[in-house]
């Protein structure tokens, strides 16, 4: 059952890791106004005449949302566990795992 629960709370961490690091508000900024997050501005002229003023015609690319998950993602603070899955195993059949104040003691003694 610790074994369980110990899994359970593996995953719960690293969703809550992923769900910090994701850059939702540029993510929907793309989806909902992808002009906002421009990868490149190109022009085209559209008349030329003389004595009046250039006129230009502005066509925004938008940013890729691969591009936008590379830029925009913050850095993970996550703390990666010490144990491996092998040693967690032998810690839950020492009884460390269970009882992690027994091991505690032993070693204050």
């Amino acid at each position: 059952m610790r074994l369980v629960m110990i899994v359970v709370q593996g995953v719960i961490q690293m969703t809550i890791d992923l769900l910090s690091t994701l850059p939702f508000y540029a993510l929907l900024l793309r989806l909902c106004r992808s002009y906002r997050l421009a990868a490149g501005v190109k022009f085209q002229m559209l008349e030329q005449k003389s004595g009046k003023p250039l006129r230009l015609l502005m066509q925004i690319n938008p940013l890729p949302y691969g591009q936008v998950l590379q830029t925009y993602r913050l850095t993970s603070r996550r703390c990666y566990p010490k144990d491996s899955w092998g040693s967690l195993c032998k810690k839950l059949f020492i009884g460390e795992v269970i009882y992690p104040w027994k091991q505690k003691k032993d070693k204050q003694q």
